[in-house]
């Protein structure tokens, strides 16, 4: 961010970051401790009206320098796992703390907040079911493991294929709309679902 302040002298950025996996469509949150050295686990995926899909109660952690955020990521996974970073830039003066009331500068004049979001997406294969075919792992959880993670990842590939059929429609809002894009069949699409077209005002890209 410092970087960017000869760029930007009057605005303050807040980086935050959260990091997820979606194990058996069940999501759990990789940056938190459940007591016992573990995540915490099986958290539900809600939605709202100016959020549209979110985790309540997702730890997200405040970053200054790439190398805090590196040191986030050392948890591995076997399954889906989301890494979310959002960066918030305000105008100083409209920051808390100022001489002006949350929302406007010293003058009382209004500022405005910029919330931009970037998933980074590492997707679970089936790399692991030559172990179970050698006999090194349990044949039986791979297999199931595999066929939710197929699944999710087939949904996947339905809402980007609906997304791109939206995107090159050449109707208006009517035609948008009988395009149905299925984001609920999965917990990855419906997280994904803001990358995937932005709501609450929020700019959002997601990148696998």
């Amino acid at each position: 961010m410092t970087r960017m302040r000869p760029f930007f002298p009057k605005e303050d950025y807040i980086v935050s970051c959260s990091y997820l996996e979606i194990y058996m469509e069940r999501v759990n949150d990789l940056l938190s401790d459940d007591g016992k050295g573990g995540p915490v686990q099986n958290l539900p995926v809600k939605e709202d009206a100016q959020k549209g899909f979110f985790v309540p109660g997702l730890e997200e952690k405040i970053v200054t320098s790439a190398e805090e955020v590196l040191s986030l990521i050392a948890r591995s996974s076997r399954s889906h796992v989301v890494f979310i970073l959002k960066i918030e830039s305000q105008n100083e003066a409209g920051f808390e703390g100022g001489s002006g009331p949350p929302g406007s500068n010293s003058a009382g004049v209004p500022t405005t907040t910029k919330l931009g979001k970037l998933n980074l997406v590492d997707l679970a294969g089936n790399e692991r079911v030559a172990l179970a075919s050698a006999g090194t792992e349990d044949a039986k959880k791979i297999a199931e493991e595999g066929k939710v993670i197929n699944t999710s990842l087939f949904f996947l590939s339905e809402c980007i294929s609906k997304l791109a059929a939206r995107a090159a429609t050449k109707g208006g809002k009517k035609a948008l709309d009988a395009i149905h894009v299925p984001y609920r069949d999965s917990k990855l699409t419906r997280i994904l679902q803001v990358g995937g077209e932005g709501t609450g005002g929020e700019a959002s890209r997601w990148a696998a």
